[in-house]
């Protein structure tokens, strides 16, 4: 779990780890110069449960190397991802553990999801049909992820050069070492927000962010590697083309759940 101004949301989330119905894990918690006094909850869990493992970082990492930094800082062969802001059902891991290992191919499993605002109330339904409908996007968030640490380590991990998109860009690299699977049925609860990186106001390093991704996407579906394109746009340079209709729809979803006005 990597943590950076939490606030609010990270005892619920903590908790939600602590009482799974699995429980031989340790809970490796980054927390990433948080300025909101996150830092102190975390201590204050790391006393009360001795799974929590805390690792501080000395400076800001952002999120694509703060996700890397706290998965090689775990210990096991299997880890699985948890967000600072979202809750998890109490039979998520158990359910994710059974299906690696009943699937021995697979190499990365996520969970179906509900959608819930910053006071925990359910403002998007379990979408079944993301099943059954083809698209670039996985029908599980980030937070729900649960990996085999030899193929991450085998892709390379988290790569900063994707920015915005490193889930995704994981997803892609290491369904190329095995199958990717989905639990159909919605243990984990994606919070949206307005305090959240994906729910504020957004930034014009997220659209030149969102519209990279959209474009690697169509040079993957083209049969092609989108890697030279993602890493020849680094973050903070001149938006070099228009933004798509796409990428504003993209961006404005997630800030209509979280509460904004269209």
């Amino acid at each position: 779990m990597p943590v950076h101004n939490a606030g609010p949301y990270l005892d619920a989330s903590i908790e939600s780890v602590l009482t799974q119905t699995f429980t031989d894990f340790e809970l490796v918690v980054l927390d990433d110069r948080s300025t909101d006094g996150s830092a102190g909850q975390l201590r204050d869990w790391a006393k009360r449960d001795p799974r929590i493992r805390l690792v501080e970082s000395p400076v800001r990492l952002g999120l694509p190397r703060g996700s890397d930094r706290v998965v090689r800082e775990s210990r096991a062969a299997v880890c699985a991802r948890m967000d600072a802001d979202d809750v998890s059902c109490p039979a998520r891991l158990a359910a994710q553990w059974e299906a690696l290992k009943a699937n021995p191919d697979a190499t990365l499993v996520g969970t179906l999801w509900e959608g819930i605002d910053g006071r925990g109330r359910l403002v998007r339904p379990r979408d079944r049909w993301r099943l059954t409908r083809r698209s670039s996007f996985a029908p599980f968030p980030h937070g729900s992820i649960m990996f085999r640490r030899e193929a991450f380590e085998a892709v390379g991990g988290y790569r900063v050069a994707c920015d915005y998109w490193e889930d995704l860009d994981l997803y892609l690299r290491m369904a190329t070492r095995g199958r990717i699977l989905v639990v159909p049925e919605a243990l984990y609860r994606y919070r949206f927000h307005s305090a959240s990186r994906l729910g504020g106001p957004i930034e014009p390093d997220e659209e030149r962010a969102a519209e990279l991704m959209l474009r690697c996407l169509a040079v993957r579906r083209a049969g092609g590697d989108y890697t030279p394109l993602a890493e020849q746009a680094p973050a903070g340079t001149e938006r070099p083309f228009r933004l798509s209709p796409a990428t504003l729809y993209h961006l404005a979803a997630r800030r209509i759940w979280a509460g904004h006005r269209p």
